[in-house]
């Protein structure tokens, strides 16, 4: 049976062996990333970051962390130990939605890689707006050579976003 549940911080070595698991998952993978996997974790838990997971059998398969920020909520991550379970990111919205409440009335700021095109398309589906031209990534190239990072922003209005989780979800 699948458990989603907000995560204590009883549940940060389950957490850790999550990323560790999950690593290549990531594109970038998290540890070829500058922090490493627990940099990754420590930055979320340094802006107070709150996240939901989903386990079975006692072992993390899916979490999405973010945190407050003023008055908007910053994506830190979604991700599952198995690509194919496609339902777990949409139920995972779904606790965090219930879990807090505060976030309907809310702007949110996520940000993907130019290269994953299977989360921009699960933004777009949650109704995220790209916030960042590719044309701008390339002329940033041409001025100061290969980026390390291609970073995409998308901004949400959760309003918007929660009708839309609701609407996939009936």
């Amino acid at each position: 049976m699948k458990v989603f549940k907000q995560c204590k911080s009883s549940d940060y070595n389950n957490l850790l062996q999550f990323f560790g698991d999950t690593n290549d998952n990531y594109n970038p993978s998290l540890s070829d990333r500058e922090c490493g996997i627990e940099g990754f974790i420590d930055k979320w838990r340094e802006k107070d970051g709150i996240a939901v997971i989903c386990e079975e059998n006692d072992k993390i398969i899916g979490s999405i962390g973010y945190w407050h920020e003023d008055d908007s909520v910053h994506f830190n991550w979604i991700g599952v130990d198995n690509p194919k379970r496609s339902f777990v990111p949409i139920r995972l919205i779904q606790k965090m939605f219930q879990e807090d409440t505060s976030l309907v009335n809310k702007r949110g700021y996520a940000r993907t890689w130019l290269n994953n095109k299977k989360s921009q398309r699960f933004m777009e589906r949650l109704g995220g707006k790209r916030i960042t031209d590719e044309d701008l990534i390339h002329k940033l190239e041409q001025i100061q050579g290969p980026l390390k990072r291609k970073s995409i922003w998308y901004e949400f209005d959760y309003k918007e976003s929660y009708q839309k989780l609701k609407r996939i979800l009936n």
